[in-house]
């Protein structure tokens, strides 16, 4: 019975399974006295609050007559009042417990938001600013042409066929407008890459981009292992952007029990993986090939072109 005790207030109060007894009844009693009526004017401020007093004063009262009686059993008398005291205590670790979770489960959505709108500005910034310096070209290259005045000047001044330039920049201006619009729909398509990244989806097929890198095979995966992947396989340079979307990914597998933090220090935190990982890496195949870039050499040809134009 003292042990039952022992354990509930240890779990009421988050304290250590192996704390002792003198110090779970300090805490217990420093509970008791914060959260007692006369702290609030002789009434409690909420029915939780009222709640708590009385499981911390029920367990106190149990381990005080344990240690003072040395008894094997309680008297009958008090039976029914322990076993009420005991389910109190009970439906308040139950409470508390499901508090934590809910509260963790808010946290990774946050922290996944935050690292999506971090890897889509990362991801499509190659073309973003090339983008517009394409499109202002070709404005400008048009409106040139419009003119005519700054095309006869340019003829006059370098001795060139007035109806050739006109014809230049015309295609010049067609050509960077056309260019500008295709950099506008590839930035689309990064931006839409990056947000499945952090789907369940998204999750499979980096998992498979990682097991073929044998990244899975071993027993334990560093949190560097997922930023490295993100950043090759969304072809992103921000690293601070794939450690975020890492973290919050990581996050949501520690949840599910895909993952299990260690407690070894390290600079990289590092977790357990299971089979149950290396199944979701197999059937993410399919997902991975659906988010690579359809054209891939076309891909990566444009993004070497919009860096250098983009500065």
């Amino acid at each position: 019975m003292l042990d039952t005790a022992l354990g509930e207030a240890r779990a009421l109060l988050n304290l250590d399974p192996k704390a002792p007894r003198r110090s779970v009844v300090k805490r217990l009693r420093e509970e008791r006295n914060a959260l007692h009526p006369d702290k609030t004017g002789g009434r409690f401020p909420s029915a939780a609050r009222e709640k708590r007093y009385h499981a911390c004063d029920a367990l106190l009262s149990q381990l005080q007559s344990m240690a003072e009686t040395r008894a094997v059993t309680v008297p009958k008398y008090s039976n029914a009042l322990v076993k009420a005291n005991t389910e109190m205590v009970r439906s308040m670790v139950e409470e508390s417990r499901l508090s934590r979770e809910r509260q963790a489960q808010v946290d990774v959505k946050r922290d996944v938001e935050s690292a999506r709108l971090r890897l889509e500005a990362s991801s499509s910034q190659p073309y973003h600013r090339a983008k517009f310096g394409l499109i202002g070209a070709g404005v400008l290259s048009g409106a040139i042409v419009a003119l005519q005045d700054p095309v006869r000047s340019l003829g006059q001044f370098a001795g060139l066929d007035i109806g050739g330039l006109n014809l230049g920049f015309a295609a010049l201006s067609v050509i960077a407008i056309v260019t500008g619009y295709v950099s506008h729909l590839a930035e689309q398509s990064e931006k839409e890459r990056s947000r499945q990244m952090l789907t369940g989806s998204g999750i499979r097929a980096l998992l498979s981009f990682m097991n073929k890198d044998h990244a899975l095979y071993s027993e334990e995966v560093r949190l560097e292992d997922f930023t490295r992947a993100i950043s090759r396989f969304i072809q992103s340079a921000d690293e601070s952007s794939s450690e975020e979307a890492a973290k919050a990914i990581v996050g949501q597998l520690v949840q599910q029990g895909l993952l299990a933090s260690t407690e070894r220090k390290s600079v990289s935190p590092t977790y357990l993986t299971s089979d149950e990982l290396r199944d979701e890496a197999f059937r993410g195949e399919h997902d991975l090939s659906a988010m690579r870039p359809r054209h891939r050499a076309i891909s990566i040809l444009m993004r070497t072109m919009f860096k250098v134009v983009g500065g």
